[in-house]
């Protein structure tokens, strides 16, 4: 950070009558900036909000009501953050990630008490965090971690089902790609580093330990399905009996397993937007869904070099090549997407082409390489 903008910070810390603080060392990134502040304050309550996120008049006093004379077992509070961006579909697809997410997903975790910290728009009870020795910084995903450790020891977090922030959302693929890399390499460690301890505990139902299995361990399961697929699909080509005596007459058996996932995820993406009208919010159209699951397509294949990094313990929060806008390489991955696509679309088409019905599966498969490519030369 430059001096100049430090000053500025500074001027307006004053003006609004708050306290700037430095982090001199400037280590782990934005869970070493909470740490450093949770050990050199001391008030009972703790905020957190992303700095490009504007706030309505009422957030604080929001969050802070619902919060004050919880039981002790509740830790904190998470706010509904709203996102803004571009009238882009590459913007709609950022909104759309967070929209589910918070529309959908966080509704449903809320209702188990398993209420997810999402990095912003929260606050927390000193106590409770002092019990976990403040925020975890094991992964890049501190704010899923640390709640997870909190309700592994008892505690759980509220949701606020109002918007307390507005945020900012990437403005190309690239940025949209490191994002991803940080969320599916943070889910990743947190997955194998806490997998003993949510099985183990006896704080969480069975229910509550399968949602949080889960919720991280979603991008191992995309990564695999495409493994799998492939798998299946050359058991199916050599006559392999178990897969033959699963075959549906007339339908390729081996498309259910890129199928499913994405007719899943269209309908989710679907009663996310409908939520939003619900609301009053109209920025997203059914129609926008169809480019938005393209883009969605092509952001799986960034999901393989986070998720093998994160099981290899390469390029984590704690090791020296950690980056938290990890450095893309646009041509290098946009080649390469498309020749690994052109492989499997070409061979499958060629499969096809030779009567062999099943080959459907690998030609599916090819499809996001080259969308990823088309959407990196597309939002440079």
């Amino acid at each position: 950070m430059s001096e100049q903008l430090i000053t500025q910070y500074k001027e307006l810390c004053q003006k609004y009558q708050v306290n700037f603080v430095r982090y001199p060392e400037n280590k782990l990134f934005k869970v070493g900036m909470l740490n450093y502040l949770f050990h050199h304050t001391s008030a009972p309550y703790i905020i957190t909000y992303d700095i490009d996120h504007d706030l309505p008049e009422t957030s604080v006093h929001d969050l802070m009501s619902m919060i004050v004379n919880t039981p002790p077992e509740v830790a904190f509070v998470q706010g509904k953050p709203r996102f803004r961006g571009k009238d882009t579909y590459l913007a709609k697809f950022s909104k759309m990630l967070y929209h589910r997410f918070y529309e959908i997903a966080q509704k449903q975790k809320a209702e188990i008490k398993n209420t997810l910290y999402s990095g912003s728009t929260a606050v927390f009870k000193r106590e409770a965090l002092k019990q976990i020795n403040g925020f975890q910084q094991q992964s890049f995903t501190e704010d899923i971690e640390t709640c997870y450790v909190l309700m592994i020891n008892g505690y759980h977090g509220l949701l606020l089902d109002k918007v307390c922030s507005y945020g900012l959302v990437p403005v190309s693929f690239t940025e949209q790609n490191a994002q991803l890399w940080r969320w599916v390499n943070g889910a990743t460690v947190v997955l194998l580093k806490y997998v003993k301890a949510i099985i183990s505990s006896k704080q969480l139902t069975l229910k509550r330990k399968i949602d949080l299995l889960a919720n991280v361990g979603l991008f191992t399961a995309i990564v695999f399905a495409y493994f799998y697929s492939t798998i299946v699909f050359l058991y199916w080509f050599t006559h392999t009996p178990i897969i033959r005596a699963f075959s549906i007459p007339w339908f390729p058996f081996t498309l259910l397993f890129p199928l499913v996932p994405i007719l899943a995820d269209s309908v989710y993406l679907g009663m996310a937007v409908f939520l939003l009208k619900e609301e009053g919010v109209h920025e997203i159209s059914y129609l926008d869904l169809i480019i938005i699951n393209l883009l969605s397509l092509a952001a799986t294949v960034g999901f393989f070099h986070p998720v093998l990094s994160g099981y290899l313990g390469k390029h984590n929060i704690n090791s020296q090549s950690a980056e938290w806008n990890r450095k893309q390489h646009p041509v290098r991955d946009g080649v390469l997407s498309f020749l690994i696509g052109s492989l499997l679309i070409g061979s499958g088409a060629f499969l096809l082409l030779q009567g062999f019905t099943e080959a459907l599966t690998i030609t599916l498969l090819g499809v996001p390489f080259w969308l990823f490519t088309i959407f990196l030369i597309i939002y440079k």
